[in-house]
């Protein structure tokens, strides 16, 4: 079995056996699927086929992944190096929201907060219902991830610049 998770910064990717132990773990650069073409995407998935070989089935946490459109999207580039192999794809949150387990009986919700390149909070209800603020990307917000907390230093950085006429040691360094 075959597990991807792709990410603003890289792709994880865990070839398991059938009781779940890890046969091979790498990882490749990144691959959001708002910001990489479908040439960019085959050639990724190619570069991971090429290390796996053949597998039995594949489970995709898929960053960038909004509604069915982009699923078919990342369905149609996988068909492609994938034919017949069976595939789940959903967008990188719900694998890691699932990797805790079953909501036990009195919890009613489980809430993911994510703060990496990108930042966003998904969360699901036991009746499947869902709810996720932010994951916009660093043009639009991700309040606390990486980017915008590197951003927000680079600001600071030219302010200081400006009113002072030189870079702080930050800045030098």
């Amino acid at each position: 079995m075959l597990g991807i998770e792709t990410g603003g910064s890289h792709t994880s990717v865990m070839l398991a056996d059938g009781e779940g132990r890890a046969l091979a773990t790498f990882a490749l650069g990144p691959a959001n699927l708002r910001l990489i073409s479908e040439l960019e995407l085959k050639a990724l998935l190619l570069g991971i086929q090429s290390q796996t070989g053949t597998v039995d089935a594949i489970g995709a946490g898929v960053a960038g992944l909004r509604n069915e459109r982009d699923r078919a999207r990342f369905l149609r580039v996988a068909r492609q190096v994938w034919a017949h192999t069976p595939i789940v794809v959903s967008h990188d949150l719900e694998p890691a929201i699932m990797s805790a387990g079953p909501l036990p009986d009195p919890v009613k919700a489980r809430v993911l907060l994510l703060s990496g390149t990108g930042s966003c909070a998904w969360g699901r209800r036991r009746d499947g219902r869902s709810v996720r603020f932010g994951g916009r990307g660093h043009l639009l917000g991700d309040q606390g991830s990486a980017c915008d907390i590197a951003l927000a230093a680079l600001r600071r950085i030219v302010y200081q610049h400006d009113v002072m006429g030189k870079f702080p040691r930050l800045g030098e360094a």
